[in-house]
């Protein structure tokens, strides 16, 4: 706006100051100055959207950060209940897939009934305090979701399951980890628009075993036939694939 006003300013002062004519009117002067003002404009215009570009750019990457912290910590108290080392690398709300993998596993096992409380408690009480941030972070309404009430309506449901305090067998496990995925979805909606022809590709790929897909569990996690089994081998492949690289002698400078 402020450049609109400068240029209407600017003709003003060019036409009271600058006219050598009586005949000479305001429409002659904007037609003289027709090359400065359009050069003007189409540079205001670049200048405003490579701003927006800027100021988007940074959104995204903030809310990509929101994201996978979220994800990564909606899924910690698995661990106390579920010993089991798999959780340092498995994300069970990475998708739908891995979800239902997750919940077939967590129906397979027991509910550790003899978890510490006092750590299942405050690793309850970090996962309120992530809603809680979620919620503030809805509220800026600068962020891009798939559906800003819906994810409202997911996040003060999970909060109210958690402060009831009664997490206590699989099927109340089972209920919060689907309210998670819920609110994972709706966070991460811009990554996941071409997700089924993202699956298709790894589909594809892997027919192939020159793209060595079955040693990229994140990547596996999309597959149809993946399941902790696969997951457990894949992960023991790539440490024998690490610790060999890492006993890898050295070439001397």
């Amino acid at each position: 706006m402020s450049i609109y006003v400068g240029w209407t300013i600017f003709l003003v002062i060019c036409y009271f100051f600058g006219k050598n004519s009586v005949n000479f009117s305001f429409s002659d002067l904007l037609w003289d100055m027709k090359g400065d003002i359009f050069t003007s404009l189409i540079i205001t215009i670049i200048i405003n959207a490579s701003r927006n570009i800027a100021r988007y750019s940074e959104i995204i990457k903030k809310q990509h950060v929101i994201y996978t912290d979220a994800m990564h910590d909606f899924t910690g108290f698995l661990s106390l209940i579920y010993k089991d080392e798999i959780w340092y690398y498995y994300m069970p709300l990475y998708n739908s897939n891995c979800l239902f993998k997750t919940i077939q596993y967590l129906k397979s096992v027991d509910f550790n009934e003899n978890l510490n409380k006092e750590d299942f408690h405050k690793s309850l009480v970090c996962e309120e305090n992530r809603i809680d941030e979620l919620l503030s972070v809805v509220k800026e309404e600068k962020y891009i979701f798939k559906d800003t009430f819906l994810l409202r309506e997911y996040l003060v449901s999970a909060k109210d399951l958690l402060e009831k305090n009664e997490i206590n067998n699989c099927k109340k496990v089972e209920s919060l980890l689907y309210k998670f995925y819920n609110i994972i979805e709706c966070l991460r909606y811009l990554w996941r628009r071409d997700v089924d022809i993202d699956r298709k590709i790894i589909s594809v790929l892997d027919k192939y075993p020159v793209n060595h897909i079955e040693m990229d569990f994140y990547l596996r996690m999309w597959l149809d036939d993946f399941d902790f089994k696969v997951l457990r081998t894949t992960i023991e492949q790539m440490r024998i694939f690490v610790n060999k690289v890492e006993h890898f002698p050295q070439i001397k400078k």
